[in-house]
């Protein structure tokens, strides 16, 4: 789950991807405001917010580092063209750790701190 401050970024496994009103507003219930039922994704993921595009990163994704999504439709952009500071060949999901850095990446999650996007790695 992820917030842009206005709206609410929910996935439900085997159900897809939500965008939810965000009732700190004085509403009592939530609206669903757009669904997308083909991330229906049966694995752990993570997902954040960061100038204005929703980054997720799933198992099943193994030719990039993570998915860019339109928070107004829930869809993927079709050109993966994120600005990476520094081009980093170990961002992939695997599944062994790195050979020559040891460093292992299949659960690692994906956060920002509002400028930066993050992965976390073990290194064995």
């Amino acid at each position: 789950m992820t917030t842009d401050g206005e709206f609410l970024y929910y996935h439900k496994n085997g159900q897809g991807l939500f965008k939810l009103n965000n009732f700190s507003k004085s509403n009592t219930c939530i609206d669903v405001i757009e669904k997308n039922a083909d991330f229906s994704w049966e694995a752990d993921h993570s997902m954040c917010y960061l100038n204005g595009k929703l980054y997720v990163r799933t198992p099943g994704e193994n030719e990039k580092p993570f998915m860019i999504i339109d928070p107004n439709t829930l869809k993927e952009e079709e050109k993966f063209e994120p600005e990476l500071e520094k081009e980093e060949p170990n961002m992939l999901y695997t599944d062994k750790k790195d050979e020559k850095t040891g460093r292992h990446l299949q659960t690692s999650q994906l956060f920002t701190d509002g400028t930066y996007l993050y992965l976390v790695s073990q290194k064995h």
